[in-house]
């Protein structure tokens, strides 16, 4: 027999070792290539993980950083006694006034004819002046006040409602051109909706001279010339002023905020503004803004809450910030009143956004940046204005 070489079984044996391997090779390559995708995918996510995590240590720094700024802009402002709590503005009115709108939209026009509103000129009602001796130390001050709702709309001057749009008429001023509006509604209720700014107006017909805003609290107006307006000019000290009186607080004054002349305003022009709207100012620094601060106390035009309006300028003396300073009733956040502000500003600066917490509002408005800051701690509510960068 002959024997054969062991070569001869080997590399059989070789070969089939090294065509598995080969068919193995692609499986191989495969699940290696799957492996580094996912690696590659988990490090991408990480990434992306770690800067958001960066971008939010940064805006939540930049917040802290403003807030702690905007408290010592603050520091020596103490609280003054509590007034009575004020009835709550409702957290859902600025929904609610955007709800109605889009549902009245989709209401035919009303009438001309059916119109109360059109006609005339249209005034803020004013409270009649009480009595010496009434018993309420607060009475005769509160009575002064017109209701700050319709100042911001109307002021001292007059609202017209023509067909197609509003004018307002101011002293010394004249005519304004407040836009395009178109009316819904029926006999007993108006409602007006403007094409930009303000998102709604509606009005309770009380009278035929006479109607009141469904949202605003205390906001009546009357119209020029009608027995209702006749009444209230005499009731603020028309033909009933008595002898020795003293002489009528002029309100033309009191839509000079200075608002719309943040960033431009010097100080000389607002010493003479203030002086003409409230009865006391002080004088200190700006901590923030290095400059002069002027702290106005004691105007009829304002709202009773309101504890301070403080206006601070930088050091070439340009007027920076405008701060109301509100009395804050104690209790839990968020805080009637905060979210009244926000619900009135919503409406006066054709909406805001969402509070970004339950004590902080923070947006950009046509007159600069607005931040509502509820301090419940010292029992107050900061309302700021600051003027865009230069």
């Amino acid at each position: 027999m002959t024997q054969r070489p062991w070569s001869w079984c080997v590399g059989p044996l070789l070969l089939a070792i090294a065509a598995e391997a080969h068919a193995q090779t692609p499986s191989i390559e495969y699940e290696r290539a799957q492996r580094e995708y996912w690696r590659a995918q988990e490090a991408q996510q990480m990434e992306q993980q770690r800067r958001a995590q960066e971008e939010f240590n940064g805006r939540q720094k930049a917040t802290e950083e403003e807030n702690r700024r905007f408290a010592d802009s603050m520091k020596g402002i103490t609280s003054l006694p509590n007034p009575p709590p004020p009835p709550s503005g409702g957290n859902e009115l600025a929904a609610t006034v955007a709800k109605a709108r889009q549902d009245l939209e989709k209401q035919p026009p009303l009438p001309a004819q059916k119109n109360i509103l059109l006609g005339g000129q249209w005034v803020c009602e004013r409270k009649a002046k009480p009595a010496r001796g009434s018993g309420n130390p607060f009475a005769e001050l509160e009575a002064m006040i017109t209701a700050p709702a319709c100042e911001m709309l109307i002021g001292d001057g007059s609202m017209e409602f023509r067909p197609d749009r509003m004018v307002g008429h101011d002293k010394g001023i004249g005519a304004t051109d407040m836009g395009e509006v178109s009316y819904r509604g029926n006999d007993q209720v108006v409602a007006v909706l403007p094409k930009q700014g303000i998102k709604l107006l509606m009005y309770t017909i009380k009278g035929p001279d006479r109607v009141e805003d469904a949202y605003m609290k205390d906001c009546t107006l009357v119209r020029v010339g009608g027995a209702s307006a006749a009444r209230a000019a005499t009731a603020v000290g028309g033909n009933g002023a008595t002898a020795g009186a003293a002489p009528a607080f002029d309100r033309s004054v009191c839509r000079k905020t200075l608002l719309d002349r943040l960033g431009s305003a010097r100080v000389d022009e607002v010493r003479a503004a203030l002086g003409a709207r409230f009865r006391e100012t002080l004088q200190g620094t700006a901590p923030n803004a290095g400059g002069l601060r002027l702290d106005a106390r004691g105007s009829p035009c304002d709202d009773a809450r309101l504890n301070a309006t403080l206006y601070d300028f930088d050091p070439g003396g340009v007027l920076r910030e405008v701060t109301y300073v509100w009395a804050r009733p104690p209790g839990a956040v968020p805080a009637p009143i905060f979210t009244e502000r926000v619900a009135t500003l919503s409406r006066v600066h054709g909406g805001l956004p969402t509070p970004q917490s339950a004590v902080r509002l923070q947006a950009d408005t046509a007159v600069g940046r607005l931040i509502l800051q509820d301090m419940p701690e010292r029992n107050l509510l900061l309302e700021a204005y600051r003027a865009r960068a230069p």
